[in-house]
């Protein structure tokens, strides 16, 4: 299936909320589960696993979401450098594909811009209620480095990845 205009838009951050599983756990559900939810791609602190063609829409956050955006999955990591290499792999995985589209490097505000997480599309378009990365994010950064993260501080080192391409 298409996207809307034809490309992504941008791209959608998602967190699995599943504290114990890995990437290849995650990978094979959805594939046994691609009927209710499938997503892009799997990041997590080593590497970053393509699973379906991101020149065709996803089925991970609602319809408004899915047909605009390259959709990816964070696995749960448990430590300070895991989570730290996994926000890393994320972000230069944001930049390539925005790189790759043609798209800028702009944090979703009042319904626009390239890199949103699955909270903002809840927030902003239809289908969808979820709220991830916001607390994965949230509890990691605090608990590993006593300091917060969100979207602001996530557009920030996707445009330091996105400007070396």
């Amino acid at each position: 299936m298409e996207y809307r205009y034809g490309k992504p838009e941008g791209v959608v951050v998602h967190e699995t909320a599943n504290y114990n599983d890995s990437i290849s756990g995650e990978i094979n559900y959805a594939m046994n589960h691609y009927n209710s939810a499938f997503v892009h791609s799997y990041v997590d602190d080593s590497r970053i696993i393509n699973v379906a063609n991101t020149d065709l829409k996803c089925w991970g956050s609602g319809g408004g979401g899915n047909a605009r955006f390259v959709q990816f999955e964070q696995v749960e990591v448990h430590s300070a450098d895991s989570f730290a290499s996994e926000v890393n792999n994320a972000a230069y995985y944001t930049a390539y594909l925005l790189n790759k589209y043609g798209l800028g490097v702009q944090t979703e505000q009042n319904g626009s811009g390239t890199i949103w997480s699955h909270h903002n599309v809840s927030q902003n378009l239809v289908d969808t209620d979820h709220t991830d990365p916001d607390g994965y994010w949230t509890t990691n950064a605090n608990s590993f480095f006593g300091t917060g993260y969100n979207m602001a501080t996530f557009t920030e080192l996707v445009e330091y990845y996105y400007v070396q391409f």
